[in-house]
Formats: structure tokens, C-alpha cells, sequence
């Protein structure tokens, strides 16, 4: 949940609760001001996991061909030639 609004621990325990009643997503969207989509993006969450919070995302995609740090290196070495 970079994006939007934090909910927090708490809250998520209550709406996980709420659905685990059998309270429409609706109804809790309503009592609790998330949105029908954060819920259900919850409660999809505790399903898969038995946790409400997410599992680190492994880092996918090419990886970088240098460190932030050979880049500064890089940086610092080039001002000194130049």
C-alpha cells in the first residue's frame, strides 16, 4: 500500500472480522470509510497469507549495472578529471 491511505493494523483486524461475520463488503465499506476495494483487497490478503499484511514483493525486472554507490564513486571520480 505505497499509494493512498494508510489503514491501519487495527482496522484491518475489524474488517477481517467484519467479513469473517458475513457482513457484505458494503456494509463495511460503510461503517469502516475504506473503499469496497481496499476491503476486498484485505480480505484477499488474509485469505492467501492468514495475515493482513502483504509479503515483501521480490524485486523483479533487469537489475542495475551499478550500485548507487559506484555511481556517486562515478560522479566523484569524473568532477576531478573534468
Amino acid at each position: 500500500m505505497a499509494k493512498g491511505r494508510f489503514i491501519p493494523a487495527e482496522l484491518r483486524w475489524t474488517i477481517i472480522r467484519m467479513h469473517s461475520a458475513g457482513m457484505p463488503l458494503q456494509l463495511i465499506e460503510f461503517y469502516t470509510a475504506v473503499s469496497k476495494r481496499q476491503v476486498s483487497r484485505i480480505v484477499s490478503i488474509f485469505k492467501d497469507t492468514g495475515d493482513i499484511q502483504e509479503k515483501p514483493k521480490t524485486k523483479s525486472g533487469k537489475p542495475a549495472h551499478l550500485t548507487g554507490v559506484e555511481v556517486e564513486a562515478s560522479t566523484t571520480i569524473a568532477s576531478f578529471i573534468y
